[in-house]
C-alpha cells in the first residue's frame, strides 16, 4: 500500500492585483500545497483580428416544404474548379472541414439547417463562397414553396447579417448570398456584396 500522500493542489487566478497571490504563496507555505498561477485572456469582439482567423455559421431556416443548403467554393471567376469545392448533402465538408454542413432538424414549425466556414483554412484558389438553397428535387416543388425563410450568418467577432430569400415559383434552387475575397490597405479581409442583403442590415466587411 503507498502511504505517500499527493500534496494538495491551489490554483489561483493571476489579473494583476496582490491579494489573492499573496494569500495563496502564504496558504501554500502553510499547508506545504503546491502553486498553480493561472492567467486566462479573451480577446473582446470588438478586437481588430484579421479576416483569415474568423469562423461564420450559417443557419437557414424554413417551413412547409424540404429544402438543402449548399456551398459553392468557387475561384475569382466564380467557378467552382473541382468536384470537392462543391458542398451539400451528399458531400457535407470540403477543404479538409474548413467549409462544411452540420445538421439539420425540426426546431418547432421549422426546419433549420446549420453550416459553418472557417476562412482561415480555405485554400488560396477559393476567391468566393456562394450560399445557396435548392429544394427537394423528388418533390417537383420550386422555391414559391418555402415559407418564412431566412438565412442567418453570424461571424466570431459578433457580426451577424440577416438575408431573407424571395419565394420564386420559376426556380428550384437560388444563390441567397456571397462572400468573397478582398484585400484592405494590403491586409486580406472577406466581404458580402453591399445588395445582397436586406436594407435593415447592411454586409460589412468580416473583420
Amino acid at each position: 500500500m503507498n502511504s505517500q500522500l499527493t500534496p494538495p493542489l491551489i490554483v489561483v487566478g493571476v489579473d494583476g492585483s496582490e491579494p489573492g497571490g499573496r494569500w495563496a504563496v502564504r496558504q501554500a507555505g502553510l499547508t506545504g500545497a503546491r502553486l498553480r498561477p493561472v492567467l486566462a485572456w479573451q480577446l473582446p469582439r470588438t478586437w481588430g483580428m484579421p479576416a483569415d482567423y474568423s469562423d461564420v455559421d450559417l443557419l437557414i431556416a424554413f417551413s412547409f416544404a424540404d429544402a438543402d443548403l449548399t456551398l459553392f467554393l468557387t475561384d475569382t471567376n466564380g467557378q467552382v474548379t473541382c468536384d470537392e469545392d462543391f458542398v451539400f448533402y451528399n458531400q457535407p465538408s470540403a477543404a479538409r472541414g474548413a467549409a462544411r454542413l452540420l445538421c439539420k432538424q425540426p426546431d418547432g414549425p421549422h426546419t433549420v439547417e446549420r453550416a459553418a466556414l472557417h476562412l482561415a483554412s480555405l485554400p488560396a484558389h477559393i476567391q468566393r463562397v456562394a450560399i445557396a438553397v435548392n429544394m427537394d428535387v423528388d418533390t417537383g416543388l420550386t422555391c414559391d414553396a418555402l415559407t418564412h425563410a431566412s438565412l442567418c450568418m453570424d461571424c466570431v467577432t459578433g457580426t451577424a447579417w440577416t438575408f431573407q430569400p424571395p419565394a420564386d415559383p420559376d426556380v428550384r434552387a437560388m444563390s441567397i448570398a456571397e462572400l468573397y475575397r478582398h484585400a484592405v490597405n494590403g491586409q486580406p479581409v472577406w466581404k458580402a456584396p453591399p445588395d445582397a442583403a436586406d436594407a435593415t442590415d447592411r454586409p460589412r466587411s468580416i473583420p
